[in-house]
């Protein structure tokens, strides 16, 4: 309860309320998704552009969305920011809830990162076609 005394010191505002919880659900999604998809689809997406023989043509951003210890570091960095938000209870609640948000930002930002990358060199290639 946000609301309750803790030792007779006040409002306890340490603790975490159901939409905090919430985003931390969301943020452990968050990372699980970058990674589900950086080993699931990336290695997919490296054999289509070595079947087409541009594998070493690649954008240097492409080639770092296709490198597997990107996706660890991704959620690895995702989850610890949700480490740091979440371990030390003496932080405040603004403090713990900014690492929350970190975390989902990073877990949906390397994600979003991977999903525009694999697919800008179909994009380059569009483009060279329309000209």
């Amino acid at each position: 309860m946000e609301g309750s005394l803790e030792n007779g010191r006040g409002p306890n505002l340490s603790t975490l309320n159901a939409g905090d919880w919430i985003g931390v659900a969301m943020a452990v999604l968050a990372a699980a998704g970058g990674a589900w998809y950086g080993l699931a689809e990336t290695p997919v997406w490296k054999r289509m552009f070595e079947d087409f023989g541009s594998s070493a043509t690649l954008p240097v951003w492409t080639s770092i969305a296709l490198w597997r210890p990107f996706v660890f570091l991704i959620a690895g960095l995702s989850l610890g920011c949700l480490a740091v938000g979440l371990l030390p209870r003496q932080r405040g609640l603004i403090w713990r809830r900014g690492w929350v948000v970190a975390a989902f930002l990073v877990g949906v930002l390397g994600l979003l990162f991977m999903l525009w990358a694999v697919r800008l060199p179909i994009w380059r290639l569009a483009d060279a076609i329309q000209a």
